[in-house]
């Protein structure tokens, strides 16, 4: 059920695939090539139309259409009919574009909360990074700028677009691992302890998961998951059921339960749990793993003290975060372009 550190809203979009062999065959482009080894391609003047300006940060049309077409994507699932259907259409249009906000907006907070470590996109740390990324990509495309521009549209993204998110993510991760020194993140002992013992902050939790694997009846699990509450319901000690129905197999191989903080389980998952008491007992929560039934339990000292370094994590985590989500909801109000009212799910290609 955790999440991995970094994978977020936006994160889960940089996903390049380089399986070559499904590409067409290109001719070759003639590109200078830089001194760092990698390919020079100079964006359109298209692309550098400015759709937002962001606190500053300005966002071109590159950029934001990277982001449009994914989500469009994720929305539809290939269906583009259902863009103008009656009783969805308009509100899918508006989630879809409060989500592609969303995720520009991220992009705005890291770079400004990377500022305070320190470092910014032209950090030559971040640069380096950068271009070692874009070398491997450019290697394994076989040197060829054509079959290189090919992977990236084929992800809606340019070489100055890969550039930018590259570097914006490898901002996040190092501002992060800088984020105690720097003063992002307290991460003195006292600060951490307060957090663990604190019941708004950590929980200590145990469910009892029936899974929806793929090929499953849902409504079935669903069934299985209503009769595992039941039990309950009727006496039985939730413990038992655990035992018996639960399918978390990490649960299976230890007793302590899960310890955790906020930013590392699934949305449903934790808000559910933190809306618990210490000995209550959830009603069904549905995830993108399945149902799950959720007992919250005191948490134990020596679990701490044991544990203490993967806690400490945990918070140094979850308090990065929160530093992020504070700046983003501090941001101004975007100042749009002239183009940003003619871009539309019709004509964003």
């Amino acid at each position: 059920m955790r999440k991995t550190a970094f994978v977020r809203i936006i994160s889960c979009l940089l996903c390049i695939l380089m399986s070559l062999g499904l590409m067409v065959s290109c001719s070759k482009e003639k590109y200078d090539i830089g001194e760092d080894g990698t390919p020079i391609i100079p964006p359109s003047e298209d692309d550098l139309r400015v759709v937002m300006t962001i606190d500053g940060y300005e966002i071109t049309y590159d950029i934001y259409r990277y982001f449009f077409l994914n989500y469009k994507a994720q929305y539809d699932g290939g269906n583009s009919s259902v863009w103008n259907d009656p009783e969805i259409g308009e509100e899918l249009r508006a989630a879809h574009s409060e989500t592609v906000l969303e995720s520009i907006k991220g992009l705005v907070a890291m770079q400004k909360l990377a500022t305070k470590a320190d470092l910014t996109l032209e950090s030559k740390v971040i640069q380096n990074v950068v271009t070692s990324s874009v070398l491997e990509m450019y290697n394994i495309a076989e040197n060829d700028i054509s079959k290189y521009k090919a992977e990236l549209a084929a992800q809606n993204l340019t070489d100055r677009v890969y550039r930018y998110i590259t570097g914006v993510f490898e901002l996040q991760s190092r501002s992060y691992l800088l984020s105690g020194d720097s003063g992002i993140v307290d991460l003195r002992d006292e600060t951490v302890l307060a957090a663990i013992n604190n019941e708004d902050e950590f929980a200590c939790v145990k469910q009892i998961l029936i899974r929806n694997d793929e090929g499953d009846d849902k409504e079935e699990n669903y069934r299985r998951a209503q009769y595992a509450l039941q039990r309950i319901e009727n006496g039985e000690l939730f413990e038992v059921v655990m035992k018996d129905m639960g399918e978390d197999k990490d649960l299976k191989n230890q007793s302590d339960g899960y310890y955790f903080t906020h930013y590392e389980y699934l949305e449903e998952f934790e808000e559910a749990t933190f809306a618990l008491e210490i000995g209550e007992i959830s009603d069904i929560v549905e995830t993108e793993v399945g149902y799950s039934i959720i007992k919250r339990y005191p948490k134990d000292e020596e679990y701490i003290q044991k544990h203490y370094s993967d806690l400490k994590n945990s918070y140094s985590l979850a308090s990065y975060y929160r530093a992020e989500d504070e700046i983003m909801a501090a941001l101004p109000a975007p100042v749009y372009g002239d183009i940003y009212t003619l871009l539309t799910i019709e004509n964003v290609k």
